[in-house]
């Protein structure tokens, strides 16, 4: 109990009176003469008791009028450990939904852990005092204000619970707690709200308590959130009663439990905080807990001090050493009485309503994996005749569990059976053979679901998209059909692409959609139309390759506005060396030679002499002098004065790129390079690398996405092209269509987060039929599919001991959060009561016994 005017406890002093007044003036028996003076002897002793009783109990009732009197003005204030719901003040609270997939999981009664929560918050609207704030998010919620959207209207509140649904795309309740705290924070600042500043805070989460939902690492970050929150004067004022039990235990802390080795403890700075802080709250008004720096600064260092001194006795815990039972229950004592200092002083009171499962049972099918490629990245992209196997990471928890697997692809589906152990993480294969499923060019997708349903099915089915190639077409345009340009075509060739020479004379029917890359191979004078269809190409998506000519090139014809678009710079002078001389190689110990695709390989080749065209080096006689601008990459420099570029890179925009070679790719007389002789494979690798990322076969495009971390996205194809395209899911539902631009070959689905296969279909005109142009899946998070359980003491690290509160259907919420809350109970209109009542029975008696007898 605490006095919020403890001066006018002096006023007891006062209760004396009475006492005084009664022995001065209390009345003695008169004498009388009388004859039968033996029967009136025991009348006047009769008398006699009835006078002391009524003297007695009139100065009993106005001793206690006075105590009553001085209590009422000292307004004292009751403090008990119950959520005091139903007092008359209101309280700020933020409800948080955990709306993750884990919260689907159901019991025997069908009730989801959501359905569970939802419950519970609406008991809990219910019950706040008239007047509360509320405000209700959802771990899913991506964007919101720090001002938070406060409602006053518990029906709203309730509502809003009534509309929260199971969402795939959703974040951790850590994310949300530091959203809500960030709302507090604004709420105390506020200046169009001096109510919403000083009200108690109430911070509670309904959550399963999945490991997804409390990622490790989180307690200082929110730790340093609630710092700024100022505490309410209740919980001030009660440091002053908590602070004597812990100030005793501390004086012993060295002594009956020394500090880890490497560590120290703050327990004196932490002594000096409350010794001053206690002296503070005995004349602390509300109004400075927000408005006086220096006391808001006391309990931020005394919090701090505080969380510091308790961290280091749980991690003593923690190490398992051996000591002896009143050692053990003296840290126990300690962490108990800092836990209540911290609630106490705290600027939030914070609770985790777990509706989770102790001990869930289920079966999940955790993660997809297709075979990886030499980069380690999964690899999607296959031949109409490969083979590969497909592993499925399967868990069990709670129980041992027997079950089938089943993989559809096309119309195979293929069942595996497996026996699942608590703990373990089996892979399950499934072999796909491309050839005898005969599924033809193009993105296809599999289902790998459970035969049998359980607890939880968001986690019983995983989707998943591949693409079968076909070869990819490269474009080679010259200025006339000859052995160079062949010679070229057939590297292409010889490394699985399908090449096709074209000369300029061809250029007005060229349908430049049908390549995925194209190189113009030692134009001379590429006019203006080409240079505007060569723009339209790239800006499409389309990979440009630039091959330079000899002497005879004008290097003006490549500096043409259209031309400017897309070069990545100008054309100098030739630059010859002595051919009698080794000539210049390219520069491959550059520390950057590894950042592009075309030049990765080259990393770890050249050091290798295993490698013909390292073990003999390559070298250029003769090459253009090419200026980059500003927009360019230089991919490798020659080795020569001033590194000269060998190959400049430009991106104009979209998915387009444009490569400029420096030095002609033929066999002309005299020779520029040696790159074509045969000795070494340095000319079909250079055509295999430029090819590979000119197409985008580089950059393989990832055909599954998993939700809430990717936008799922597709690349089209440069041809056919159309209007509009729609989107169709796992049960073929319409998705609203979608205007493509033409020139960018790239959609993007920001809403699409439901597990599922999905099929991108192309619309010539309205009302059409829709030809398929491309498919992907989207699945959850792993970890989403985990009921695994964080540790309670993982969250009470952050929101304090006791915290976490278990509830089961039928509990009533009001009795789950006693303990919870200190919410102080004003005695003052008690005491006033008692003080009228008092008055009014003194003054009856008074009257009564002092009544003249006529």
């Amino acid at each position: 109990m605490t006095f919020v005017f403890p001066i006018l406890l002096g006023g007891l002093v006062l209760a004396g009176i009475p006492i005084l007044l009664h022995l001065i003036l209390r009345q003695k028996p008169k004498t009388l003469q009388f004859p039968a003076f033996r029967f009136l002897v025991q009348k006047h002793r009769s008398n006699l008791r009835k006078l002391q009783l009524r003297h007695l109990l009139l100065l009993a009732l106005r001793m206690l009028l006075l105590a009553a009197l001085c209590l009422a003005l000292a307004r004292p204030r009751l403090f008990h450990e119950s959520f005091n719901l139903n007092s008359e003040r209101p309280i700020a609270t933020i409800l948080i939904f955990d709306t993750s997939p884990t919260m689907d999981y159901r019991m025997t009664d069908k009730l989801s852990r959501l359905e569970e929560a939802k419950a519970r918050g609406k008991e809990l609207v219910k019950a706040l005092p008239d007047g509360s704030r509320v405000l209700v998010l959802d771990t899913a919620d991506t964007v919101v204000s720090d001002r938070g959207d406060w409602l006053i209207n518990k029906a709203l509140a309730v509502q809003r619970i009534d509309g929260l649904k199971i969402k795939p795309a959703n974040a951790t309740v850590a994310r949300a707690v530091e959203q809500a705290l960030r709302v507090f924070q604004t709420a105390t600042r506020s200046a169009e709200d001096e109510g919403l500043r000083s009200l108690p805070r109430l911070l509670c989460v309904f959550s399963d308590r999945t490991t997804a939902s409390w990622p490790s690492g989180k307690q200082t970050a929110l730790a340093e959130l609630t710092d700024p929150l100022p505490a309410t004067l209740e919980g001030v004022q009660q440091v002053r009663s908590a602070a004597a039990p812990l100030l005793d235990l501390l004086k012993d802390l060295r002594t009956k439990l020394p500090p880890p080795a490497g560590k120290d403890y703050p327990e004196q700075a932490l002594v000096e905080s409350v010794q001053t802080l206690r002296d503070r709250a005995a004349g602390v008004q509300r109004g400075e807990l927000q408005t006086d720096d220096g006391l808001r600064g006391l309990i931020v260092q005394t919090r701090r001090q505080a969380r510091a001194l308790r961290d280091t006795l749980v991690e003593l815990g923690a190490l398992g050493e051996q000591r002896d039972a009143a050692t053990e229950e003296y840290r126990t004592k300690t962490l108990s009485a800092l836990h209540g200092l911290l609630r106490h002083i705290a600027g939030v009171q914070a609770l985790w309503i777990d509706v989770g499962v102790e001990q869930p049972v289920d079966v999940a099918l955790v993660q997809l994996e297709f075979p990886p490629q030499a980069d380690g990245r999964a690899q999607h992209l296959f031949g109409a005749t490969d083979k590969f196997i497909v592993r499925v990471l399967a868990q069990a928890l709670g129980k041992e569990v027997s079950t089938a697997v089943q993989c559809q692809v096309g119309k195979e589906t293929m069942t595996r059976q497996v026996d699942l152990k608590v703990g373990e993480r089996p892979t399950i294969p499934f072999e796909i053979d491309l050839a005898k499923l005969d599924l033809g060019v193009g993105a296809h997708t599999l289902t790998v679901k459970l035969a049998n349903k359980d607890a939880l099915e968001s986690n019983n089915q995983l989707f998943a998209a591949f693409q079968i190639r076909q070869p990819k077409r490269v474009l080679i345009l010259a200025d006339a059909k000859s052995a160079s340009a062949d010679r070229f075509a057939y590297a292409f060739e010889c490394v699985g692409y399908v090449s096709e020479i074209k000369t300029r004379a061809e250029l007005a029917g060229l349908e430049w959609d049908k390549y995925q890359a194209a190189y113009l191979f030692g134009l001379a004078a590429p006019g203006p139309e080409l240079w505007q269809a060569a723009a339209a190409y790239v800006q499409k998506g389309g990979g440009l390759g630039i091959v330079p000519g000899g002497a005879e090139m004008k290097p003006e014809a490549y500096h043409q506005p259209a031309a400017n678009e897309l070069l990545p710079g100008k054309w100098q002078t030739v630059v010859k060396h002595d051919p009698k001389k080794p000539g210049v190689t390219w520069n491959l110990d550059a520390k950057d030679i590894d950042q592009h695709s075309v030049l990765k390989p080259f990393r770890a080749w050249r050091d290798n002499l295993n490698i013909d065209f390292i073990a003999k080096p390559r070298w250029a006689h003769a090459y253009w002098k090419f200026e980059p601008d500003k927009k360019a990459t230089v991919l490798v420099t020659y080795r020569d004065k001033g590194d000269p570029p060998a190959l400049v890179e430009r991106l104009p925009g979209g998915s387009g790129k444009v490569l400029v070679f420096t030095t002609p790719l033929d066999d002309r007389e005299p020779r520029w390079n040696n790159y074509l002789e045969s000795e070494t494979s340095f000319y079909l690798t250079l055509a295999f690398l430029t090819a590979k990322h000119l197409t985008g076969d580089d950059h393989e495009a990832n055909l599954n996405f998993q939700s809430g971390v990717d936008e799922p996205r597709v690349t089209l194809p440069l041809a056919p092209r159309f209007e509009t395209y729609t989107l169709r899911g796992l049960e073929m539902s319409l998705f609203e269509s979608i205007n493509a631009d033409p020139q960018v070959n790239e959609l993007r689905f920001k809403d699409v987060s439901l597990p599922g296969n999905y099929a991108v279909e192309g619309h010539a005109a309205p009302g059409q039929a829709g030809t398929p142009v491309a498919r992907f899946s989207v699945n959850l998070q792993a970890q989403e599919a985990d009921l695994t359980r964080t540790p309670a003491a993982a969250v009470e690290a952050v929101f304090g001991d006791g915290a976490v509160i278990p509830t089961e259907r039928g509990v009533d919420l009001r009795e789950l959060l006693k303990s919870q809350w200190n919410e102080p109970l004003e005695l003052f209109p008690y005491l006033m009561v008692l003080l009228l009542f008092v008055l009014a029975l003194e003054n009856l008696l008074a009257n009564k016994f002092y009544r003249r007898q006529d």
